[in-house]
């Protein structure tokens, strides 16, 4: 009778299933969704939503007592800055813990990059965990994950085509041999066009680094990254995509929905200036293939999130 009450007092205290925000960092940490994906899926959450990834991470962390072989890997891979507030955090404090803690109390604004911090030294620390104590099997249920528990977020990434960027390569390098030969010519109006080539050309190559500018389309919305900055819609918050072109550049343009509270200012600009509210970059790609794709990952995923 006492081993039975004490059976039904366990029970009552078992800690219930994984929640999907604990399962999807899980997964990326085990290589099962991409760092990439990770990211998207991350900025998809609200704030409420991400600020519990964090305090998951923290916690994760700290139950997998990672060595300094692993902090140091998993900080190493990390793909932020290494000045970055959060990495600086782990390195300069001694007591480790305590390192976290802070980057758990750290502001709104920093909030990305602690995620990008804590997830690589969370997956240093879980692999070094699966391959020395839980080589052989273990009932850890993060590491038994079902094949279809919570499949990852479908994504579809367009990023800029190359020859449509080496167009505008050629233009900057044609202002720059212009710039040199006025420069030449006792001109000082070719200092003005040579600095301006220079920075085109800057632009522009910068575009073909990994990761700096691309349009993600993921189950909950859609990402813009224009230079390694990125902002995030979801699907309800817009009314309808089209398409549009301005002196020849073509563009996927769309309306706010009322789900969408935000930028106000922004919006009544885009108004009174273009007749829409929002829009991007096709980065080369057909404007009307890629609002037909858009058309169709709303439709599909609106209201689902």
């Amino acid at each position: 009778m006492e081993k039975a009450k004490k059976i039904a007092e366990i029970a009552q205290h078992k800690k219930p299933a994984m929640n999907q925000i604990e399962v999807t960092i899980n997964r990326i940490v085990q290589e099962k969704i991409g760092l990439e994906d990770g990211l998207s899926w991350f900025d998809a959450l609200d704030l409420v939503g991400q600020k519990e990834a964090i305090r998951n991470l923290i916690l994760f962390i700290k139950q997998a007592h990672p060595d300094k072989d692993s902090i140091a890997k998993g900080l190493e891979s990390a793909p932020i800055k290494k000045t970055m507030t959060p990495v600086v955090l782990l390195k300069v404090n001694e007591n480790f813990k305590v390192a976290l803690d802070k980057i758990g109390s750290l502001p709104d604004s920093e909030i990305r990059n602690s995620y990008m911090t804590l997830v690589s030294v969370f997956k240093a620390a879980d692999r070094n965990r699966r391959q020395t104590q839980c080589k052989n099997g273990c009932t850890h249920e993060w590491h038994n994950l079902s094949p279809n528990t919570m499949e990852p977020n479908q994504t579809l990434t367009f990023h800029p085509k190359k020859a449509k960027l080496l167009k505008y390569i050629f233009i900057a390098l044609a202002i720059d041999l212009t710039g040199i030969v006025f420069i030449y010519g006792g001109q000082m109006e070719g200092w003005f066009a040579l600095v301006f080539g220079v920075m085109v050309s800057a632009v522009v190559i910068a575009q073909f680094l990994p990761n700096a500018t691309y349009i993600r389309l993921t189950s909950q919305g859609f990402e813009i990254r224009a230079l390694y900055r990125s902002w995030f819609v979801k699907w309800d918050e817009v009314e309808q995509f089209g398409y549009g072109s301005i002196k020849g550049r073509e563009y996927v343009v769309f309306n706010y929905s009322k789900n969408h509270t935000r930028n106000k200012t922004m919006k009544y600009l885009g108004r009174a200036i273009s007749g829409v509210e929002g829009g991007c970059d096709t980065l080369g790609h057909p404007s009307k293939e890629m609002v037909k794709v858009f058309n169709e990952w709303k439709a599909k995923y609106s209201g689902k999130h």
